[in-house]
C-alpha cells in the first residue's frame, strides 16, 4: 500500500518529464523489489518515461559510489531510495556529495533513529510516505521501541511496530466477539467505533484503510507533515 501511495505522491509533486532516479536493493529482502515493481508499474502507466531504475546488491558499501554516479548522471530532481535504514543512510551521504540539492524519498522500512545517526545532514528534509502513523515522539511508540530494544538488542523498524499494532487489533476484535470466529469480521469492522480508539481500521475486504501519512526529517528528527488524500491524483505533464 505504501508503495502505491508513494508513487501517487510523486505523480502529484513531479512532472512526467522530470528526471527521477530509483535506487533499489535487489538482494535479500524481496520487499524492496516488490516496492520497486509497484512504483514502476504506476509511473509507467502514467507516462513517466524519464525514470532511471538502478538495482544494487546488499552489503555493497564499497560499490555504492558506482550506483550513485548512475543515479546523479541524469541530473534528477528526485532520487528514491528503497533500502534499509543503514543502506539508505549510506546512499544518502554518497548522493549528497555529488548533488546537494536533489530531493530524496525513502521507504517506510528506513524510518528509524539509526537512519538519522548514519545519514546525518545528508538525510535532512528527506521524505517518506507511510501507512503506519509512526510518530517517533508518541509515548506509546517510545515505550514500544525501548521494550523492543531491551528484548532484542536492536532498534525496531516500523514493521515491528505495525506487527505489534496488528496483534493488539486482533486481540481487541477477538475480545469484542468473545473470540467467536464467525463474528470476528464484524468485530473488526466495529473497530471504527470512536469509543474503541483502534489505530488500525479495516474495510469489508479485510484491507487496512488508514490514510497514509507524510513524514519528513527536520532538524535531525522525524516530523509528521500530515495525512495524504490521493483520491484526486493528477499527472503533471
Amino acid at each position: 500500500v505504501s508503495a502505491k501511495e508513494m508513487a501517487f505522491s510523486i505523480i502529484n509533486d513531479y512532472h512526467s518529464y522530470d528526471n527521477i532516479s530509483v535506487l533499489y536493493n535487489e538482494s535479500g529482502n524481496t520487499y524492496y523489489i516488490k516496492f520497486y515493481q509497484t512504483i514502476r508499474d504506476i509511473l509507467d502507466s502514467n507516462g513517466y518515461t524519464k525514470v532511471n531504475y538502478i538495482k544494487f546488491a546488499e552489503n555493497a558499501e564499497q560499490n555504492y559510489n558506482q550506483y550513485v554516479l548512475q543515479a546523479v548522471a541524469i541530473q534528477p530532481k528526485l532520487i528514491i531510495i528503497l533500502d534499509s535504514d543503514v543502506g539508505t543512510g549510506l546512499l544518502a551521504q554518497n548522493i549528497k556529495k555529488h548533488d546537494n540539492k536533489v530531493a530524496l524519498i525513502g521507504c517506510e522500512a528506513a524510518i528509524t533513529p539509526r537512519l538519522i545517526e548514519i545519514g546525518g545532514a545528508s538525510v535532512e528534509n528527506m521524505r517518506f510516505v507511510s501507512t503506519i502513523n509512526l510518530d517517533i515522539n508518541d509515548p506509546q511508540v517510545t515505550k514500544f521501541n525501548r521494550a523492543y530494544e531491551t528484548l532484542y538488542g536492536t532498534e525496531p523498524n516500523p514493521y515491528a511496530y505495525f506487527g505489534y499494532l496488528s496483534a493488539q487489533t486482533i486481540i481487541n476484535a477477538g475480545k469484542g466477539c468473545n473470540f467467536n470466529k464467525k463474528r470476528l469480521k464484524e468485530s473488526m469492522l466495529n473497530l471504527k467505533d470512536p469509543k474503541i480508539k483502534s489505530e488500525l481500521l479495516f474495510n469489508k475486504f479485510g484491507d487496512v484503510e488508514n490514510l497514509p501519512v507524510t513524514i519528513i526529517i527536520k532538524d535531525g528528527s522525524f516530523e509528521k507533515l500530515g495525512f495524504l488524500n490521493n483520491a484526486k491524483k493528477k499527472n503533471k505533464s
